[in-house]
């Protein structure tokens, strides 16, 4: 039963890495219309939880070969303007890293390597979500990096993959600390010449950042940003924020 369980476990690992590699293509080559998000303008007055706005910029590619796009951007200037809007009690952030990223993840003499989607969150996003004894805090320079990952990757495993294969179902705890290699600068479409090789460690499993990603603290993200893209400026990729009411915010 042991060794079924250290296979469900790395059937799961090795599935969110096929993951992310089959979502990239995806979205590279089907997924830019329909991922178009509202302007920041608009998604003010969009359908949303109660007491809390999302708030996205509009991206519109004009070749998906070329990587190049146009439209609206979140800036740190304006994440500071809606901080001081009236009725505003809190703004947490989803950071887009401006460099590629992958993974190399070995377990049991078995390696797998992937892309990865990357962002940087606010701790206050996922404070509760971080497992026990672990941190999800970061201190500029380290060479470890802690990692949050979407909830909904172990129930698509216990729902789809461990069925269809016979292989035991998995806990969130399987996951914990976790530790893998993270490149940042690296993919195998793109190595920029600043590239970091560092170290990644799961600490925590949420359903408030985006899907298909990892999320690093966003201070590491900058910190990284900033070590390896020159002249860098800090955008996002949408900003949750939290009000005294809907009707409220002036």
């Amino acid at each position: 039963m042991k060794l079924l369980l250290q296979k469900g476990k790395v059937y799961l690992l090795f599935l969110i890495l096929s993951i992310f590699v089959f979502s990239f293509f995806v979205i590279v080559v089907l997924g830019v219309r329909n991922a178009m998000n509202k302007t920041v303008e608009e998604s003010i007055g969009s359908k949303l939880p109660p007491d809390t706005i999302k708030i996205t910029p509009r991206i519109i590619p004009r070749n998906i070969f070329s990587g190049n796009v146009r439209g609206s951007e979140i800036t740190i200037n304006d994440y500071y303007k809606i901080l001081r809007i009236d009725g505003v009690k809190k703004v947490y952030r989803v950071m887009e890293v401006p460099f590629p990223s992958s993974v190399i993840l070995r377990m049991f003499g078995i390696v797998g390597k992937s892309d990865i989607i990357t962002y940087g969150v606010d701790y206050d996003l996922v404070k509760n979500d971080i497992f026990k004894g672990y941190s999800f805090r970061y201190v500029e320079g380290d060479k470890l990096i802690p990692f949050v990952v979407p909830k909904g990757v172990i129930e698509g495993y216990n729902l789809a993959f461990a069925r269809g294969q016979g292989t035991p179902t998995v806990s969130e705890s399987m996951l914990k600390g976790i530790t893998f290699q993270f490149f940042a600068g690296k993919s195998s479409f793109k190595t920029l010449e600043k590239y970091l090789e560092l170290e990644g460690k799961i600490v925590g499993i949420s359903d408030n950042v985006p899907p298909l990603s990892i999320c690093m603290p966003i201070n590491a993200a900058v910190y990284l940003s900033k070590q390896i893209v020159p002249d860098y400026k800090p955008t996002y990729s949408m900003l949750y924020v939290e009000v005294k009411s809907h009707e409220y915010v002036d």
